[in-house]
């Protein structure tokens, strides 16, 4: 009988760890596709916060549980180390799952926004955009001092290409030269804010990573 209960015990030692180091990986991943699903509608991931508090909230409750249990196993039998061990892994997995979360993974806006790269795709002329820029109909947009447009006042000329995919607001940039003229479209919320930037196609741009700026 005894050894029967040893034996149970063992194991549910095992599902204690199996089901913290389970549900921080879910945890992660879910979150992850919460952002990049959000990127693929180009709508918002505040789903993304009940979530990961409750995925927080399970495995701290796991931990408790696991430091609680050591309590009513405290007798003077080296056997029962086991379940001091399986108390400081649950630990060690769920301040592991911290220190992963803040060094080593990349943040809900990548994933975001490698759904929003498809959106992008599927949703917006580019090619037609490029060519508009460097059009003459372009040119008063260009020349205009403000060159920043909210989407209650988008000038009724503008052509659809330009505002059918629903940007909240649309700057027009330039430099020195036709060449650097430039269109920003963008939305935001609750004071976040994305959107896309596009160039005559002689422009090159960084591809790929991080794009610092003086601002």
């Amino acid at each position: 009988m005894l050894q029967a209960l040893r034996k149970i015990n063992y194991k549910f030692d095992i599902i204690i760890i199996i089901v913290i180091f389970a549900v921080s990986i879910i945890g992660i991943v879910h979150i992850d596709m919460i952002f990049y699903n959000a990127g693929l509608v180009n709508g918002h991931g505040f789903k993304a916060i009940p979530y990961g508090l409750l995925y927080e909230l399970s495995k701290l409750v796991i931990v408790i549980f696991a430091i609680v249990r050591v309590f009513f196993h405290l007798k003077p039998d080296k056997r029962n180390k086991k379940y001091a061990v399986t108390a400081l892994v649950s630990f060690l997995i769920y301040f592991g799952s911290w220190v992963f979360f803040f060094t080593l993974h990349q943040p809900g806006a990548v994933y975001y926004l490698r759904g929003f790269k498809e959106w992008v795709t599927k949703n917006v002329d580019i090619d037609a955009v490029q060519t508009w820029i460097l059009s003459e109909e372009a040119d008063k947009y260009f020349r205009n001092k403000l060159g920043l447009y909210s989407n209650d006042i988008f000038p009724r000329d503008l052509p659809d290409f330009i505002t059918n995919f629903g940007p909240e607001y649309i700057a027009f940039r330039k430099d020195d030269s036709d060449k650097g003229r430039h269109v920003e479209f963008g939305w935001t919320q609750l004071g976040g804010s994305w959107g896309i930037v596009i160039g005559s196609a002689s422009i090159k741009t960084n591809q790929e990573g991080m794009i610092r700026h003086s601002k």
